[in-house]
């Protein structure tokens, strides 16, 4: 049996191919969400921000540099610890200020000693030496002042009487009063800022307002007044005496009293000395008693 043959095409060219499936499209991306959080404030929420020093890392979790952890219990343990006051350390120079009782631990474990650099309210938040740091030295058993020995529980230096202890609140900064410096204002307003009088600093340059006159009022009819009844006035108390006038009154009365006892005793020595010599004057003496003795003549 003769097999079937293909008949060529008749314009010599080969049959075309069918055309291979289309494939589907790729899903486009989901958009990522917003960061929330400590890292919200972050573009793109690419790096997160340390919220005790301000270091930007990748890890969500712990601070790279820091080594403090981002969870809320940290973040409320680190709160509980701030404050006015500062320890200078140029490995962490972003750490937050602390409270005068967790700067009195790190003293009791060693971590302040007297050569420390710190600032706080009694330096008026300038950079000084724990030593010489009011209510910090004598934590390290050092007056400030006078830098005699002294113990961590008293209340004033013994040589110097100087106070020792510090009783501030935690939000209290210590800062100085602001007084105004020359070029800012007047000269009278310097001056009068300089000497306590004022202490608040205008925003910006100060100007002097000129003297604004007001409007003459329009005339109004006076009414006399109703005669008030008139009440007899109580007589006035003696007035009060002070604690210092009675004392000074009690010594003048005491000194008069010792006076007036003096000049009697005087008078009184003076009349039993006139009566003395008087009686001595008057009776007769013992050698006259005897020769008139001798000359009467025995009685028979």
């Amino acid at each position: 049996m003769a097999s079937a043959t293909t008949t060529p095409p008749t314009n010599g060219h080969a049959p075309a191919q069918p055309a291979p499936p289309t494939p589907p499209a790729p899903p486009a991306p989901t958009p990522a969400a917003p960061p929330t959080g400590f890292n919200a404030g972050t573009p793109g929420g690419e790096l997160a921000l340390c919220p005790y020093c301000g270091h930007r890392q990748s890890n969500r979790v712990q601070c790279e540099r820091c080594k403090g952890l981002f969870e809320p219990l940290s973040r409320q343990a680190t709160q509980n610890a701030m404050g006015p006051w500062y320890l200078r350390d140029e490995q962490n120079p972003f750490r937050p200020g602390c409270s005068f009782e967790k700067l009195k631990a790190l003293a009791e474990k060693g971590r302040v000693q007297r050569d420390s650099i710190i600032r706080g309210p009694t330096t008026r938040q300038f950079w000084t030496l724990a030593c010489n740091t009011p209510g910090v030295a004598v934590l390290l058993g050092e007056c400030h002042s006078c830098h005699r020995r002294v113990s961590p529980d008293d209340y004033m230096c013994k040589s110097c009487g100087v106070v020792l202890g510090y009783t501030g609140d935690r939000q209290h900064m210590g800062l100085s009063p602001i007084k105004l410096l020359p070029g800012e204002a007047s000269p009278a307003a310097v001056a009068s800022s300089v000497m306590g009088t004022s202490d608040r600093r205008p925003h910006g340059p100060v100007r002097e307002i000129p003297a604004i006159t007001p409007a003459p009022a329009a005339p109004v009819q006076q009414r006399m007044p109703e005669p008030a009844p008139v009440t007899q006035a109580e007589p006035e108390g003696p007035a009060p005496i002070s604690a210092g006038a009675r004392l000074a009154e009690r010594r003048r009365q005491s000194r008069r009293d010792a006076m007036r006892v003096a000049i009697a005793t005087i008078i009184g020595v003076g009349v039993m000395g006139g009566a003395i010599g008087a009686v001595a004057m008057f009776s007769p003496s013992s050698g006259d008693a005897e020769a008139a003795q001798a000359e009467t003549p025995d009685q028979p």
